[in-house]
């Protein structure tokens, strides 16, 4: 599966930072630093990790009772990938507001 990093929400980007910072983190970790960070509940954020386990972002390895999760693609090629679609999508725009001025 192909990691859909454009599909990343405002909220996945906080918890794809701790996983590129801390590297490979248990899900009780992550919990812990985003509610230091963020006032979401403990099913909150185990939702977001699924969706980016879904997403194909995130890999997750369970280890008795606890889960383990790591990111598939590097922090800074995700950047890259999300400044060039959005400069993409900017273009685009300005392509077809010049097409209707005309």
């Amino acid at each position: 599966m192909t990691p859909r990093i454009n599909d990343i929400t405002p909220a996945e980007w906080d918890l794809m930072r701790i996983v590129w910072t801390k590297g490979d983190v248990h899900s009780r970790d992550l919990i812990t630093l985003l509610q230091q960070k963020r006032d979401w509940s403990e099913s909150t954020i185990k939702t977001l990790l699924g969706r980016l386990v879904k997403k194909g972002l995130l890999n997750v390895s369970k280890d008795g009772r606890r889960f383990t999760y790591s990111a598939t693609v590097d922090e800074r090629s995700a950047m890259d990938e999300t400044v060039q679609e959005l400069f993409a999508h900017l273009c685009a725009m300005k392509k077809k507001a010049k097409r209707w001025s005309t």
